[in-house]
């Protein structure tokens, strides 16, 4: 009687709840990114004059105002509400996934870039390599994350970076929002390079890996086409839960001011300008708030439908 063959990586992530309520909700976040300009008329930089009461407070959801679309007045409503400005809290909303994913996936990257390096290396060469990489990831691990964010923010340059392209065209980055996915991963990486470095000695005790050394590989060849395709899987799983970290520390850093400058939208920003609204306007906290956890929820429901479809041990 023939084995039957083993499920799929897609297979499984398809039969698993937990993935595919993970992916749903990445996926919605990651079309409201892409899709902000087609799916709401509204400037999440303009004040509205209706957004505002007599009184100067925010006006609450349904609040009919006047809006110039294609150069037609219409009137819309403020579905969730305008901020303290009298502007949309749902298109700030919408654009605020922009600025969050990017720097979620962006610092992850880094992150993941700087850990896996450091702990393949540690782990494949061992020795003297071992102990000082090792070392500066200890002494790494013993700051807190938010303090050492804060020194790299306050020590960076905030000047904007310009690139010059083809045909003299030059194109302006933010300068805080590459010090800020840069600030992130350089904070997170060190529990990605242990994880690394355990993987990278198990793989590297191999008999393959012993094979490929007696026939004199070099060691750059080994860890390219022996080491790191079988450490791959536990990089994705852990680039996964990471960008739920980066997303929850972009947020922080955003409440505290330090993150992107006002007026773009930010969730953490977004958080802390409705933070003295809590109680007459609690819609300026429910609504970005809802928005942080629903994404962090989904980049861990999806890692964690990660873990289970890439380990060999779990069948079903």
């Amino acid at each position: 009687m023939s084995e039957a063959p083993p499920d799929s990586v897609l297979r499984r992530l398809r039969r698993d709840p937990h993935a595919v309520a993970g992916a749903l909700l990445v996926g919605c976040f990651a079309l409201l990114a892409l899709g902000a300009s087609w799916l709401t008329p509204c400037d999440p930089l303009e004040q509205y004059p209706e957004g505002l009461t007599a009184k100067g407070m925010p006006q609450p959801p349904g609040t009919p105002f006047k809006l110039t679309d294609h150069g037609r007045e219409r009137t819309a409503t403020f579905k969730l509400g305008a901020d303290n400005l009298g502007r949309d809290e749902l298109t700030r909303l919408i654009y605020g996934a922009r600025i969050s994913l990017a720097v979620g996936l962006l610092a992850m990257l880094t992150a993941v870039l700087i850990g896996a390096g450091v702990g393949l290396l540690s782990g494949y060469f061992r020795g003297w390599v071992e102990t000082v990489l090792m070392r500066l990831t200890d002494i790494m691990m013993t700051i807190p994350a938010l303090l050492l964010a804060i020194a790299f923010v306050a020590i960076l340059p905030h000047e904007p970076l310009s690139v010059h392209l083809w045909r003299e065209r030059t194109f302006t980055i933010q300068r805080e929002l590459l010090n800020l996915f840069l600030v992130i991963g350089l904070v997170t990486w060190t529990g990605i390079a242990r994880v690394v470095r355990s993987e990278t000695l198990r793989v590297s005790a191999l008999e393959y890996v012993e094979a490929a050394r007696a026939l004199g590989c070099r060691h750059g060849r080994i860890l390219l086409r022996h080491v790191l395709p079988n450490v791959l899987p536990t990089v994705v799983v852990l680039a996964s839960l990471g960008t739920a970290d980066t997303i929850l520390l972009d947020a922080g850093l955003s409440y505290l001011g330090i993150g992107i400058p006002p007026p773009t939208p930010s969730w953490g920003a977004m958080i802390e300008q409705g933070q003295p609204y809590l109680i007459t306007a609690p819609w300026l906290i429910l609504g970005p708030g809802g928005c942080v956890v629903l994404c962090v929820l989904g980049f861990n429901l999806l890692g964690h439908g990660l873990r289970n479809a890439l380990d060999p041990h779990r069948r079903r």
